[in-house]
Parts: C-alpha cells; structure tokens; sequence
C-alpha cells in the first residue's frame, strides 16, 4: 500500500467546469468509496452558482486510506426522465492531489 497505515490523507482536486449559458444545477460531485464496506469517507458536490470560470482547487475528503478504497469524480447529476438537461457542457480534472493531513 502506497498509504502509511492509520496516517489520514486529504484529496483535492483541481478542477473546470464549463457551464450551460442560462441553467443551474449541479456542476459535478466527487469522492471517496469503501466497496467493502459499502460506505462513503467523505465528498463534494458543487453547484454552477459555486463554480467560477477557471481551474480551482477543492478539497474532497480527509480520510484512512485502506485498500480497495477509490476516488471518483462525475459531472453533476440531472433528471433526464423528467426532461431535465446538464447544467454543464463539460467538466476537466486538471490534477488530483493526495496528501497526509497530520
């Protein structure tokens, strides 16, 4: 493991969202997931009124890293069913960043 066993570790990322002229919603959401567990260790979620028009930097999640733990990003969640359209055009990842928080 590429992690200091019990050492918590903070993730960021530096991230852009490109917007869609004229709608709000949900610019992307982010975190991290414990399969084996079926459990969360922390997120984000960002909306377009949060977002500026360059890259940024947020922080996703401190947490103990144990194997099978992952990292995930996505562009924000809309209702298709109900006829509802993303928010956003496009969303880039520009680098992640892991570091230990203590």
């Amino acid at each position: 493991m590429a992690f200091d066993p019990g050492a918590t570790y903070r993730l960021r990322m530096r991230a852009r969202v490109e917007a869609q002229p004229g709608r709000e919603g949900e610019a992307f959401w982010a975190g991290v997931y414990d399969p084996k567990n079926k459990k969360s260790h922390g997120g984000i979620t960002r909306k377009t009124a949060e977002v500026g028009d360059g890259y940024a930097w947020y922080d996703v999640a401190e947490w103990v890293p144990e194997p099978d733990h992952y990292f995930w990003v996505g562009p924000g969640r809309f209702d298709v069913k109900a006829g509802a359209a993303s928010a956003i055009r496009a969303l880039y990842i520009d680098c992640i960043e892991l570091s230990r928080a203590d």
